[in-house]
């Protein structure tokens, strides 16, 4: 697995909510995972009130960072103000 990844994994399940962890970050290091935990994670998700409450909360954080690159949201304002340092 390369190295960002399990980092990735931490930030939008634990910390973001938006996703379920198939195994946790201890064990990064080992084999890609069976079917068994797979489908355990997939289970899960599929639970009416576990499902729906990730469901709504990447829509919530799609929302946030589409508003985010749009004209006159603040990582646009960001990449512009340092293309237009950059290109002086």
């Amino acid at each position: 697995m390369h190295s960002d990844q399990p980092w990735d994994a931490e930030l939008v399940c634990k910390y973001l909510k938006a996703g379920l962890l198939v195994r946790p970050w201890e064990k990064h290091s080992e084999v890609v995972p069976g079917g068994g935990p797979i489908q355990e994670v997939i289970e899960e998700a599929m639970l009416p009130e576990k499902g729906m409450t990730i469901r709504r909360r990447a829509k919530e954080l799609g929302e946030a960072v589409r508003a985010s690159v749009a004209d006159g949201g603040s990582s646009r304002k960001g990449l512009d103000d340092f293309v237009g340092y950059i290109t002086r």
